[in-house]
């Protein structure tokens, strides 16, 4: 099954040569949106990881439990990001506590 995909990776590889304008912009395009989604997910992930670890320092505070309730409720790592990017307080939390990576 793998040696089919890399062969047939290798024959769409070929054949990018002689891809008109059209067509190759297309794929170009395409491997763009692949390329930065994954991107996306990674350093979504990360900051998840970061976050979490800051945390740690002050989970003695009074709330602590119900924040952490609800911040695992964000399954996806991107929303997670999203929704901490919104808040001046919570992202500023590296301000105080270095992150691991």
């Amino acid at each position: 099954m793998r040696y089919r995909q890399i062969v047939n990776t290798i024959r769409n590889l070929k054949q990018l040569e002689i891809k008109s304008s059209g067509d190759f912009k297309r794929l170009k395009s395409r491997i763009n949106d692949i390329g930065t989604l994954d991107y996306n997910m990674v350093k979504a992930t990360i900051y998840r990881e970061n976050f979490e670890y800051a945390l740690q320092h002050v989970q003695e505070y009074e709330g602590f439990d119900i924040l952490q309730k609800y911040l695992n409720r964000i399954k996806n790592p991107e929303r997670f990001y999203q929704y901490i990017k919104k808040s001046n307080v919570m992202s500023d939390i590296f301000a105080y506590y270095k992150p691991r990576r």
